[in-house]
């Protein structure tokens, strides 16, 4: 984690929870005003589906405010993040790699 990385994770599909080897699933919870700082991970490409309530997610160069039901295919390598702002939300993730300390994580 780093320092200013807000929001509670809620791990729902992993190799150690579960023996799932070849997905991670998890749902993020934030609440209002909350940031998950940009960062990208090299080896595994990423999906986003906003669950409930809003947010701004940014994506290489672009931000877009997501509401939802809502999907975001993230792929490998490119710099993402989440912001709220007087809303929260619920983000499900998900990455085609069970073992969590296999994906590699570089904070932009």
């Amino acid at each position: 984690t780093k320092e200013g990385d807000q929001g509670v994770t809620r791990i729902l599909f992993e190799k150690s929870l579960n023996g799932s080897p070849d997905l991670f699933v998890a749902v993020f919870t934030m609440e209002p005003h909350q940031v998950h700082p940009r960062h990208s991970h090299p080896n595994v490409g990423e999906m986003y589906f906003v669950v409930e309530g809003l947010c701004t997610i940014s994506l290489g160069d672009e931000e877009r405010q997501c509401a939802a039901g809502t999907a975001v295919y993230i792929p490998a390598g490119v710099n993402h993040g989440v912001v709220t702002a007087d809303e929260g939300c619920s983000v499900m993730v998900a990455f085609p790699q069970g073992d969590w300390d296999k994906v590699e994580k570089v904070w932009a």
